[in-house]
């Protein structure tokens, strides 16, 4: 029965009024599929910021739940597949918040609006398929895009295998199997894996690895302690310890975040230290 068209678009009317109400977020979809009793897929996603623009729009998402979980006010989902996710940020200067930042009050609990409390949330497998991410500061001009412009960051062809042990409130709790992502400078990632544990008091990467196109990096630990400003939603007072290890660093694969790099040697570096 609810593979009946009508069923269906009930059902996306249906989630995106919760979704308001739960926590006034202006989301649309088009439709919305259900396969057997545990399966969603949902078209044509979008989020606008607050003066209308484009925000967030993914073409497709789809969601293998346990429903059970639901009934004990959790939301676990086995999978979760995006594809070609497009997420544009952007503030009108450095002195502006950014397009994102009514989102993030929302997520975090800051705004001063009531709602219910959101569910702990864990995913088993986030996986994303040519995804892209921008920021732009639009008062700032543009740079030579051979030259990485933290002005005007475009991210593009990102593909993630995520696994996300617990969202609640301002606790984060994820295992990076893989992120593959390129910028417009020409800045490749060919690999990225870490376990990563994060509040508003504290940072924690482990396990971390990271590979260029011809570089590696590896580090054990790197932990940061910090004070959270809501206002800015920023972490302020830091405070780091950890390791690093540039086991193999080409110094062609920097070119786009230090230029005056030029021809140097292939070199290995390691650095630990703390502030």
């Amino acid at each position: 029965m609810l593979r009946i068209d009508a069923i269906q678009q009930s059902v996306a009317e249906r989630i995106t009024h919760e979704i308001d109400k739960g926590i006034h977020l202006p989301l649309q979809m088009g439709s919305v599929k259900v396969r057997h009793f545990n399966k969603l897929e949902i078209n044509d996603i979008l989020l606008n910021d607050l003066k209308g623009d484009t925000m967030i729009c993914v073409d497709k998402i789809t969601l293998h739940i346990s429903p059970l979980q639901l009934l004990r006010k959790k939301i676990h989902i086995n999978t979760i597949t995006l594809a070609e996710p497009d997420i544009r940020i952007y503030r009108e200067s450095h002195d502006s918040k950014a397009n994102i930042d009514f989102l993030l009050k929302l997520l975090s609990g800051n705004d001063s609006t009531p709602k219910k409390e959101i569910p702990e949330l864990k995913i088993n497998q986030l996986q994303i398929y040519d995804g892209k991410v921008s920021y732009d500061v639009l008062s700032e001009k543009k740079e030579d895009s051979a030259i990485f412009d933290n002005n005007h960051i475009t991210i593009s062809d990102i593909s993630t295998n995520i696994s996300l042990k617990r969202f609640r409130n301002d606790t984060i709790s994820l295992y990076v199997r893989n992120i593959i992502a390129k910028e417009k400078s020409g800045l490749q990632i060919k690999q990225f894996r870490a376990h990563l544990n994060a509040s508003k008091r504290g940072l924690r990467f482990e396990k971390c690895k990271i590979r260029l196109a011809d570089s590696q990096l590896l580090s054990e630990k790197v932990e940061a302690v910090y004070n959270w400003n809501s206002e800015e939603n920023i972490p302020t007072d830091i405070k780091y310890s950890g390791s690093i290890d540039f086991k193999r660093i080409n110094p062609k694969d920097l070119l786009p975040l230090i230029p005056q790099i030029g021809e140097a040697p292939i070199m290995r570096i390691k650095l630990s230290g703390y502030g």
